[in-house]
């Protein structure tokens, strides 16, 4: 991802992303190249690594098109796997949360049955 790619995104979005998101968004690599062996390709740039997506993707969050409760402006979608979103809270943007329930039931005021990691072990796990 590039600085632009970066802006872009907080432009469209109106949010300030984190300097650690920043920092990782950064190195990630272009997205999936069609042809290219999928294994060869780490997970940070085949689900996170496109602004373009992460964009359109941010905005049906936010307008209640994937979710049955829009997303509060602070929630920052920074990919998705299987359907699931992969997001931070821009008020505590040390932690990143992952949906594996696959039901998409995201309640913005109970993320208790999300799974939770801290920043660094989530960017330890995803580019090893």
């Amino acid at each position: 991802m590039t600085e632009a790619e970066i802006y872009k995104m907080e432009c469209t979005l109106k949010i300030a992303v984190p300097e650690a998101y920043r920092e990782w968004a950064l190195q990630i690599l272009p997205p999936f190249w069609e042809g290219e062996a999928e294994k060869d390709i780490p997970f940070s740039a085949l689900f996170c690594g496109d602004a373009d997506h992460l964009i359109k993707r941010n905005l049906l969050l936010r307008e209640n098109k994937l979710t049955y409760k829009p997303w509060p402006h602070h929630f920052f979608c920074i990919g998705d796997f299987q359907g699931n979103n992969i997001f931070i809270n821009l008020r505590e943007p040390d932690k990143v949360y992952y949906d594996q329930s696959e039901n998409g039931q995201y309640d913005p005021e109970n993320l208790s049955y999300l799974v939770v990691t801290l920043w660094d072990d989530f960017i330890e796990e995803v580019d090893s």
